[in-house]
């Protein structure tokens, strides 16, 4: 288990847009499985608010791709881009805690960023572990 994103004592301040001060690396070498623990709460005084995530794979460490989903009716495919939403259930300034899976990982780093949105005025914060299998 791996800190990604802040930590439980010092959790990341999100903001509006993805930003770099907002992500992290994670070496997932010859992993299989990574789970994403994650902890999400709405700045003071907010309600309605959410987490997006959004994740990129690499080779490289410098080259990072964005995760896709395809969906798949009447015999066609659609790709889009894989962002995760999560909408805040507790109180402000109060944690949500859900997790996040990816099954038969084919790289070797993994990048994740987050943001918010609906912040009126006060941001939230987050804190991001990883659990990671080789199974």
């Amino acid at each position: 288990m791996s800190n990604l994103l802040g930590t439980a004592t010092v959790p990341l301040t999100l903001q509006a847009d993805y930003h770099a001060d907002v992500s992290g690396i994670l070496h997932i070498g010859d992993m299989t499985k990574i789970t994403l623990v994650v902890a999400y709460a709405m700045g003071a005084s907010e309600a309605g608010n959410s987490i997006l995530l959004k994740y990129e794979y690499s080779s490289d460490g410098t080259t990072y791709f964005r995760i896709t989903d395809t969906v798949l009716s009447s015999g066609a495919g659609t790709i889009s881009i894989r962002e995760d939403t999560f909408a805040a259930v507790a109180a402000a300034e109060a944690y949500d805690y859900f997790t996040v899976e990816f099954n038969d990982v084919c790289a070797r780093y993994l990048k994740v960023s987050a943001k918010e949105s609906g912040v009126a005025s006060n941001f939230g914060s987050c804190y991001i572990v990883a659990v990671t299998t080789d199974r």
